[in-house]
């Protein structure tokens, strides 16, 4: 997965501390529990077995003097060790395989709230840091982090008078995620939001849909079912059976760091084909949802060594091109392809014309096309970094486009860098 791992610990390396209660060694008790609740900084719903046939993923929590020790059930190879000082959390280590994959260090105000966070490891080798904003009781009303691109991240907590939480992620202006919980950190509601551009219109037109999980519960909190809303579609969720009914747009919802795949299992249900490849930080997991090929389309979710969510492809990509016109620049190829596909279809700098789901170099890594702003930084031809100027979206119309195969991963058109995609599949005649 490597360096696209850089943005991706959200969910999992959050810390949150509910009130001035939490400032003690391990405070909680040894157990199986539903989950870790990241805003309440403790395991939530408590299970009355070692599984669930409900959950896809539970936690066990055991404790070794100021030492929680945190195992992702049923496979044991994610495990979490948490070290408590008297004000609090005070060093955590994410193991995959008995790797060290993160490790994060808190510092705290002069009160013992938590202040910020510095993340660092395998998985993030440009480091992160957080920056937290408490309440009077020490409880954090918002976390913030510049993302590699330079936008914003924020999560927004509002605590309830019971104790409950509504909690929201955004990126840059757009909310991504919004879970409401319990008082006790039990989750009661997942949403995810995307926006979608209507391709072809004029004026641009962006389109905003939701999918949602929701955790039925009884009076003592116990978890009953788990229900899932698909574009408004509801059913149980079943994370062990095949839903026929997904289909491409349901993929599209999900931002980098916000999803993990247990929940992705629950939203989509199993998917056609699960790969977990490698181990320690080396463990490759994704999961394919197209009984076929979703020609142009994602239809494989991909996440890093710890089960967080990084990014959708297509494992049928005949729709990743430039435009076969444009003339190409590479000294190590070793296959092209030439294909008629819709695209959709970008226009960059008035010069380069690419599919959306292309990827362009950039300085913080390749970029799918479609992800790009005017005024983001790419990867000149020169080696130089320079700022995009202008993106169109052209018509839906069927052009000839091309993908050059080079053994160095890239080949250059005009000013740009293009990634060069590779083929894992054999695509139906069109």
């Amino acid at each position: 997965m490597g360096m696209r791992l850089a943005v991706v610990v959200v969910v999992l390396t959050s810390c949150v501390w509910p009130s001035a209660t939490a400032l003690a060694q391990v405070p909680f008790a040894d157990g199986t529990y539903e989950r870790w609740s990241a805003f309440f900084d403790a395991p939530s719903g408590a299970l009355a077995s070692r599984s669930t046939p409900l959950l896809p993923e539970w936690i066990t929590v055991t404790h070794a003097g100021a030492t929680a020790i945190v195992t992702f059930e049923p496979e044991r190879r994610v495990v979490w060790r948490i070290t408590y000082a008297p004000e609090g959390a005070s060093h955590k280590r994410v193991l995959v395989d008995g790797v060290e994959v993160l490790e994060a260090r808190y510092e705290r105000d002069v009160r013992g709230y938590i202040a910020r966070k510095r993340v660092t490891g395998l998985l993030v080798p440009a480091g992160l840091e957080y920056q937290y904003t408490t309440d009077v009781g020490g409880r954090v009303t918002r976390r913030t982090r510049t993302l590699p691109d330079g936008r914003i991240e924020r999560v927004e907590v509002q605590w309830a008078g019971d104790g409950s939480a509504t909690v929201a992620t955004f990126v840059g202006d757009v909310e991504r995620r919004a879970d409401r919980l319990d008082a006790s950190g039990r989750l009661l509601e997942t949403t995810w939001s995307w926006e979608s551009v209507v391709y072809g219109t004029s004026p641009r037109q962006v389109t905003r849909e939701q999918h949602r999980l929701l955790y039925r519960r009884d009076r003592a909190g116990t978890l009953t079912r788990v229900l899932r809303e698909v574009r408004g579609r509801r059913s149980r969720a079943t994370p062990s059976a095949r839903d026929s009914r997904i289909v491409a747009e349901d993929l599209r919802v999900i931002s980098e760091g916000v999803m993990e795949r247990s929940e992705a299992r629950l939203l989509f249900g199993s998917p056609v084909t699960g790969v977990d490849r490698g181990r320690g930080a080396q463990r490759e997991l994704s999961d394919s949802y197209a009984d076929g090929c979703w020609m142009n389309e994602t239809d494989i979710l991909q996440y890093d060594a710890t089960g967080l969510y990084t990014r959708g492809s297509a494992g049928c990509i005949c729709g990743f091109c430039v435009e076969a016109s444009q003339r190409y620049d590479a000294h190590d190829v070793f296959g092209t392809e030439l294909h008629w596909t819709r695209g959709p279809w970008l226009r960059v700098d008035g010069e380069l014309v690419i599919t959306a789901e292309h990827e362009l170099a950039t300085p913080s890594g390749p970029r799918r096309a479609d992800t790009l702003q005017v005024g983001d930084l790419v990867t000149g031809s020169d080696g130089a970094s320079f700022a995009i100027r202008s993106i169109e979206h052209l018509d839906d119309t069927e052009r000839l486009g091309r993908n050059v195969e080079t053994t160095g991963g890239t080949f250059t058109v005009g000013r740009f860098v293009v990634v060069s995609e590779p083929y894992p599949m054999t695509c139906p005649a069109r």
